[in-house]
């Protein structure tokens, strides 16, 4: 009898003992029916910086978006040199740190850089506020940061018409008439030049009298006619003068004969100081045109 009884309490033993390992050995337990369990986390970056100072705000992906539980946990291998909370980093003193997200037994991480508090860029200037430029010319424009230790030391440029002038690290080229605004930014302010695109300007090369000599009786009066080369001449105006204005004067290209003598009408160019001359020989008032008594007056044009 009282081995009948000690077979059964030994059976039962050994029936606790196995329903008990069977409670405390999860690998053992069925998946619950309806659970989705999570196959991976990521992060948007997997190393950052941030001054002291700052935050920087991480961001956790959690797949499949079914997920029965998509919770992320948080964590910091150096808690002294940075915390996270929700994904928003608070960096605590300079130096290194690895931060965590975990949903599920899924992991993923981000090498955190703490830096020394940033240092804002206080102007932005250049040193060009307007600018003309002609067609097919260009210009540098350089920008300059305040103060010289503001963590931003590069400017970023942009054109408001680009199709009439781009620019590219400062150089400005001009491309079609017209107007635009190079702006330079850096880290929110700003510096503009306004930049005007003219057309090309082509220079005179010469100018020529439509004659060199002539002949005029006092009160008699003569149109001269210039000619500015080449044809595409920008600028094809021209001033006139005479060598003795009391033999002759001009006044437009039309000399007038005041006394009997010899006078030099010059043309020169606006720009670029072309000339040509007339030799205008004034004798008197006379029918036939004879001309006699006169004295030439020494005069060298150059061109």
């Amino acid at each position: 009898m009282n081995k009948f009884l000690s077979v059964l309490w030994a059976a039962a033993c050994i029936a606790a003992l196995t329903s008990c390992h069977e409670k405390t050995d999860p690998q053992d337990e069925p998946e619950k029916p309806g659970v989705i369990k999570v196959t991976s986390v990521s992060l948007d970056r997997e190393e950052a910086s941030v001054h002291l100072g700052n935050t920087l705000t991480l961001t956790a992906t959690v797949r499949p978006d079914n997920a029965t539980d998509k919770t992320v946990t948080w964590g910091s291998s150096n808690t002294s040199v940075a915390t996270v909370d929700g994904g928003v980093v608070t960096p605590h003193k300079e130096g290194f740190t690895i931060i965590t997200a975990k949903a599920g037994d899924r992991v993923a991480s981000c090498e955190v850089t703490v830096l020394s508090p940033s240092v804002p860029v206080g102007s932005i200037t250049l040193n060009k506020n307007e600018l003309e430029l002609e067609l097919e010319q260009t210009f540098t424009l350089i920008a300059t940061i305040l103060p010289e230790n503001a963590d931003v030391r590069t400017a970023t440029w942009s054109s408001s018409a680009p199709a009439v002038a781009s620019v590219v690290d400062g150089v400005v080229s001009a491309l079609t008439v017209g107007n635009a605004v190079i702006t330079a930014s850096a880290d929110g302010k700003k510096a503009e030049c306004r930049v005007t695109v003219k057309p090309k300007f082509y220079a005179p090369e010469s100018v020529s009298l439509d004659r060199q000599y002539a002949s005029l009786s006092v009160g008699e009066t003569l149109t001269l006619t210039a000619t500015v080369y080449p044809d595409y001449a920008s600028d094809k105006t021209v001033t006139w003068t005479s060598s003795d204005p009391n033999v002759a004067t001009v006044s437009d290209g039309v000399v007038q004969a005041a006394a009997k003598g010899i006078a030099y009408i010059i043309v020169e160019t606006t720009y670029g100081a072309k000339k040509d001359s007339c030799k205008v020989t004034v004798g008197g008032n006379t029918s036939d045109g004879v001309i006699e008594d006169l004295t030439e007056g020494e005069i060298e044009i150059e061109d």
